[in-house]
């Protein structure tokens, strides 16, 4: 535990990994239960389900968890209890929402299935887990963001193409991040420059798949949004399975 302005101590030495590995998420469970799965999104668009106690014992260096393509890279694993709904988002600003049931459970070295068709370069950005009622807030790279009810996300196949839930335009740029807002959370958004700002959850604007996004963080010309992360304004409590 440190101070706001403390440096900190690497995750590399903590948990003796290579300096080239880069940590894409981290949950926390006291518990590994055969009844709870771990969910794992790729940037190609590639889901991937396994049950949690396989990842039980830990070996020095960490374990094998997914197989990935030449090129692919992980983006965002959630715990879930395998009974709800799945969000995949994209760089274009679409998102697709299917039963997590159809993402078929296989061993901790497979590679998992498509979950979200991608088009040229766009790429999977961020995944929701849906067991609450929330938004999917969507942040783009020139600072626009916008948050939709998960509700409103209709019903697909695992596979498709989904539907625009950030309609991007011409000074937008890209969506860089995607992710399950609650009413009681703010945005940290960190730029390519450095800087962090803190973004209050009712300042995003709400919509529905057609409204278009409106302007959260103010940036310089030369300056973009990189990483999106939740914060709660209320002080945590993890327990039990580690699920909160």
């Amino acid at each position: 535990e440190g101070g706001r302005a403390s440096r900190g101590k690497s995750v590399h030495q903590i948990l003796g990994l290579q300096r080239k590995t880069q940590v894409a998420a981290m949950l926390a469970a006291t518990e590994y239960p055969e009844d709870r799965f771990l969910v794992f999104a790729t940037a190609d668009g590639t889901v991937k389900r396994t049950t949690l106690d396989q990842y039980g014992r830990p070996r020095e260096g960490g374990i094998e968890a997914l197989s990935l393509k030449p090129g692919d890279r992980l983006v965002d694993v959630q715990v879930t209890d395998g009974t709800g709904d799945v969000v995949l988002a994209t760089s274009a600003g679409r998102a697709i929402r299917f039963p997590e049931a159809e993402i078929p459970p296989t061993g901790r070295v497979s590679q998992g299935v498509r979950g979200v068709k991608l088009r040229g370069d766009e790429v999977l950005v961020g995944m929701v887990a849906m067991r609450r009622e929330g938004d999917l807030c969507m942040v783009t790279e020139r600072g626009f963001a916008k948050r939709v009810a998960m509700d409103d996300l209709p019903v697909q196949g695992r596979g498709g193409i989904g539907s625009v839930a950030l309609p991007t335009m011409r000074g937008t740029g890209k969506v860089v991040s995607a992710r399950e807002l609650l009413p009681d959370e703010d945005l940290m958004a960190v730029t390519a420059v450095g800087r962090t700002v803190r973004v209050h959850g009712d300042q995003v604007v709400p919509g529905d798949l057609k409204t278009p996004p409106e302007p959260a963080v103010e940036l310089s010309s030369h300056d973009r949004i990189v990483a999106v992360t939740r914060t709660s304004r209320q002080p945590q409590v993890y327990g039990g399975r580690g699920l909160a």
